[in-house]
């Protein structure tokens, strides 16, 4: 009988401390911050000129986000003033390969992914340039299920007829070349 009671009472304490052990993994459990870098540049075919532009660190932000329709979204953001230079990915429900992971591309006809570009003028207003615009290609490398993030890196090159650094129509060819790279973006 004390032999049972012995048994029993190491059973008990072995079952206690493997759920306490469990509970306390999944709360150890630590995403690591989210990394973003984006560097844009614009070319005036005109005068033969450029402004590039790189962000980093603190001056560039990134999330991701399932929309209401199931698209997946992803946004690199820089904060004005500092910053001016914002962008969406977003990836049909249909478009979305399994995993996430994959090249999704962006191009006139049947695009895997829309981009939109926007130059912040002030803290306001913006020049936009929506999908159709953008080629370029997003791609996701990396997709960590027991943290729900992404990483991955995108380039795009739009060919604007105006110059998105003005608020006034001026008619100055600008290409805009962004390239970037983000890591561990929490699907939220």
């Amino acid at each position: 009988m004390i032999m049972r009671k012995a048994f029993f009472l190491f059973f008990a304490i072995a079952a206690l401390t493997s759920c306490k052990k469990d509970k306390q993994e999944e709360s150890d459990v630590v995403t690591p911050p989210p990394v973003v870098s984006l560097t844009r540049n614009f070319i005036y075919p005109t005068d033969n000129t450029t402004a590039p532009k790189a962000y980093a660190g603190n001056s560039v932000s990134g999330k991701a986000s399932i929309a209401d329709d199931k698209s997946l979204v992803i946004s690199i953001e820089t904060p004005f003033p500092e910053g001016h230079d914002n962008v969406a990915f977003v990836i049909p429900q249909a478009k979305i390969k399994a995993g996430y992971t994959g090249e999704y591309i962006s191009q006139p006809t049947s695009p895997e992914t829309l981009i939109n570009y926007q130059y912040q003028l002030t803290a306001t207003s913006a020049n936009k340039l929506l999908p159709g615009a953008a080629i370029g290609t997003l791609k996701i490398d990396k997709y960590d299920a027991a943290h729900k993030t992404l990483t991955g890196q995108f380039s795009f090159t739009i060919n604007a007829q105006s110059d998105p650094t003005t608020s006034v129509t001026n008619f100055k060819t600008t290409t805009i070349v962004v390239i970037g790279n983000f890591e561990n973006l929490v699907i939220k």
